[in-house]
């Protein structure tokens, strides 16, 4: 039973801290320029293509491994 109601109190805490973060997060994005916004769009088009590159890669492995 102890052990019951020390793991409802750590879910409690790690709920307080997840709306915290949240909470901290909102107030960030509210604070972004369009600039930053830019940059950040950007960055997200430029992992976009490594991640099609690594897949690209990873399917001609899988056709050399097959040959």
């Amino acid at each position: 039973m102890l052990k019951v109601i020390d793991d409802m109190k750590k879910i409690k805490s790690l709920s307080h801290e997840i709306l915290k973060a949240d909470h901290e997060y909102k107030e960030k994005i509210k604070s972004l320029t369009k600039e930053d916004i830019k940059l950040l769009e950007g960055f997200r088009d430029s992992m976009k293509t490594v991640i099609f590159t690594l897949d690209l890669f990873k399917a001609a492995f899988l056709v050399m491994l097959k040959n």
